[in-house]
């Protein structure tokens, strides 16, 4: 009895699929060590973003800006915190196509940055 009760209700309640999961390769800046990755993938309504990074004091601010690591916008558009994974809410991951992951020497995002990486979709 208890088990069908469990099946009927795994039935009725949608699963979150994870889709399109995108990996950016994370580059050092100005002669940084900082090297990882970024794992981004919508979840529902959400944007999840996983960072695993190597070289780094882990209290450094992370951001999403337009732009390439060459050539990045002055402002960011999404500030992510400080050195976690984090949710972007009410985003879609093609939102984030052709735009950069920059991580700071500081907690501060007006600090210069030591790495990025590149979201393509």
């Amino acid at each position: 009895m208890i088990g069908a009760a469990v099946a009927a209700l795994a039935t009725s309640v949608p699963a979150l699929a994870v889709v399109n999961p995108l990996v950016a390769q994370v580059v050092p800046l100005g002669g940084s060590a900082v090297r990882g990755n970024v794992t981004l993938f919508q979840l529902g309504s959400n944007v999840n973003v996983g960072l695993n990074l190597t070289g780094n004091s882990g209290t450094e601010a992370v951001d999403i800006r337009k732009g390439t690591c060459k050539d990045y916008a002055a402002s960011s558009t999404m500030p992510l915190g400080v050195a976690q994974d984090t949710r972007l809410s009410n985003t879609k991951l093609e939102q984030l196509s052709g735009d950069v992951i920059l991580i700071h020497k500081t907690a501060q995002v007006t600090s210069a940055p030591i790495a990025c990486a590149e979201i393509k979709g």
